[in-house]
């Protein structure tokens, strides 16, 4: 029996969501704010966390900051971006030892706090870290391109969803970024204190009411009335299957092909797409990799995602380009397989056996459970692992087959080497 323990505050300025276990020697601390994902705030939003982590009033240069955290027992301090469906949400994540390993009683947990409490509410916005900050998400930006599978994904979505809000990117955009100057981003950081909601997460071998009780009395955010658009449910009209081809200087071919897949978050259909993603491709077990990689030898690799706060189901893979057509005809029989209910039983035991296995693992994980409960939480959500892999082993052949028959071939683009023929 999984049983774990948690509790949720729900307040008008911020959630407290706190996870008691004494698996771990470290106590995680995470604050993420929300905001709705929109092209021309996201690029500046994206930016704003990480001059906020390189310096503060009290630690005006990166190696203060540095010589601080390695102070509180190398205590380890990450921020980053993500996007739900379509809200951006920008995090702060702190681990530290907890305090029963600390020497001379010394509470780490509360220079954790005061520490971001600096971070966050005395920016330091200095010019020389903007450029510098600025340089590496344009770095990151050219690294798509020289990702050629990220790449390809990114042209297929591009093209699949022509003027929808989905192609707005966690991180933004690189014309965007070309513009910021910095008061774009001291603008982004006052309408984050302002306006996001905000959540506060807490993992470790920790008492519920003392941690309340010391973040009520740290942090002091405005009162919040914001109703995130985290689901994604816009309907796209179907049209035939586009195809996409693009030549480059590739010496391996990358094919995306992405279909509608109407199944969302918070559904029961959410369950059975869960298990045809990893049966059909998201697994080293999956139907296509032992088919069309393993026993045929058409591809470099394969795989398969899908996005549940969308919709949108994705098969992607590195091939020969001589190979393209059969490679085709391969997946599309390996959907017809399953729409049939034309392959091994065993197939779906090992699918679903490797999803609870991975959720039985990420429990050991303070990463993976501190962003569980966050996401949870902005879904009203609570931590049940016990129900889930319960719902996950009630799938059964015939989902399966309803599931496939939900697809809806969209876009397939082709990266190849036209030189090379």
């Amino acid at each position: 029996m999984i049983k774990l323990k948690t509790k949720h505050i729900k307040q008008s300025n911020y959630n407290l969501n706190m996870l008691q276990t004494k698996k771990f020697k470290t106590t995680r601390i995470q604050i993420t704010f929300a905001n709705d994902l929109k092209k021309d705030t996201a690029t500046k939003r994206a930016l704003l966390p990480y001059l906020l982590r390189s310096v503060s009033k009290k630690f005006p240069s990166r190696d203060l900051v540095s010589t601080h955290l390695d102070e509180m027992y190398s205590a380890n301090f990450g921020v980053g971006v993500k996007k739900i469906g379509l809200t951006q949400i920008v995090v702060f994540d702190l681990s530290i030892i907890n305090d029963k390993y600390a020497l001379d009683n010394e509470s780490l947990f509360d220079e954790g706090l005061d520490f971001i409490n600096e971070i966050l509410f005395n920016p330091l916005f200095i010019e020389t870290i903007f450029n510098e900050e600025k340089r590496l998400l344009e770095e990151y930006f050219v690294s798509i391109y020289a990702n050629k599978m990220r790449y390809s994904i990114k042209k297929m979505f591009e093209n699949m969803f022509k003027n929808d809000p989905f192609n707005v990117q966690a991180l933004g955009d690189e014309e965007s970024l070309h513009k910021l100057i910095l008061e774009d981003i001291k603008e982004a950081y006052n309408d984050m204190l302002t306006y996001d909601l905000i959540n506060i997460n807490v993992i470790g071998d920790i008492s519920f009411d003392e941690i309340a009780n010391k973040i009520s009395n740290k942090f002091h955010f405005t009162n919040k009335s914001l109703k995130l658009r985290l689901i994604d449910d816009s309907k796209k009209p179907f049209r035939d299957p586009f195809e996409l081809i693009e030549s480059q200087e590739v010496n391996q071919a990358k094919l995306a092909i992405g279909y509608q897949f109407p199944v969302y978050y918070k559904t029961d259909n959410y369950y059975k797409a869960i298990v045809f993603n990893t049966l059909i491709g998201s697994s080293s077990e999956s139907l296509l990799f032992k088919t069309i990689r393993e026993k045929l030898s058409l591809v470099y690799f394969i795989s398969s995602g899908y996005d549940h706060y969308k919709g949108v189901f994705t098969i992607y893979s590195g091939i020969n380009q001589n190979d393209y057509t059969k490679v085709i005809t391969e997946i599309d029989k390996t959907i017809e397989n399953i729409k049939t209910l034309n392959y091994d039983d065993k197939a779906l035991v090992i699918a679903k056996k490797t999803i609870v296995n991975s959720l039985i693992e990420s429990l050991d994980s303070n990463s993976s459970l501190i962003t569980r409960i966050n996401n949870l939480s902005l879904f009203e959500r609570e931590l049940d692992i016990e129900t889930l892999i319960k719902k996950i082993n009630e799938v059964t052949k015939n989902d399966i087959r309803d599931m496939a028959n939900l697809l809806r071939k969209d876009t397939t683009f082709l990266l190849r080497n036209d030189s090379l023929e």
